[in-house]
């Protein structure tokens, strides 16, 4: 089913702008409409919304004033990364900074009975970051890897320890050792599929910062 995402950018001159859009099953994401009349908002704008791809009348937005809505903020607020048009639908979404891994930052989505999780562990002498899934929220470090030469994929064993990662999608050794997750160098994994993931990293206020 189709999803929609209102959040706070900023324009092509660097001034902040809202905008709501469609996310289809596949992940492509559609601009339906923008608002820059009230971009400095630090709430979703009630009215004053232009149509790009959406169509006349433009919505009215009723935000909630609750506890529930402040903690919507506090994930509005937080850096994240984006992950779309993989061979994987299900790893496709938001993925919110939770946590720490190998002392950086790790990035989860979590969904009704998954949690997928951008983390970085240990890989031998080095180090290599993991899109993975997990069927439990106690996100630990991925078990160590080895490539499998004859399918040309990278292979993440899996313990029989309470190590909660099931399955391993992509992973990046060439920029293993980058702090913060790389938008390039990804490979397919195991329970991976042609093609790899385009990644946008965001920094607080959804100000992108790579693709």
């Amino acid at each position: 089913d189709d999803s929609f995402i209102i959040e706070r950018a900023t324009d092509d001159a660097g001034l902040p702008i809202w905008t709501f859009k469609c996310v289809s099953a596949s992940g492509e994401a559609k601009l339906l409409y923008a608002n820059k009349v009230e971009g400095a908002s630090v709430r979703p704008p009630r009215r004053a919304w232009q149509p790009v791809a959406g169509s006349l009348p433009t919505p009215v937005i009723n935000w909630k004033s609750s506890d529930a809505y402040l903690n919507e903020m506090d994930m509005m607020d937080r850096a994240a990364v984006i992950v779309t048009d993989s061979g994987c639908q299900d790893v496709h979404g938001r993925y919110l900074q939770t946590g720490i891994s190998d002392g950086v930052p790790q990035f989860v989505l979590a969904k009704r009975t998954y949690s997928y999780m951008i983390l970085r562990t240990p890989y031998g002498d080095s180090k290599i970051w993991l899109l993975a899934g997990a069927q439990t929220t106690a996100l630990e470090a991925a078990d160590k890897s080895a490539f499998d030469s004859k399918s040309g994929k990278v292979r993440v064993g899996q313990g029989e320890a309470a190590n909660p990662v099931k399955r391993v999608y992509f992973v990046n050794i060439e920029q293993g050792s980058s702090d913060v997750p790389p938008t390039e160098g990804w490979v397919v994994a195991q329970d991976g599929a042609e093609p790899i993931p385009i990644m946008v990293r965001q920094n607080k206020l959804n100000q992108s910062t790579g693709t």
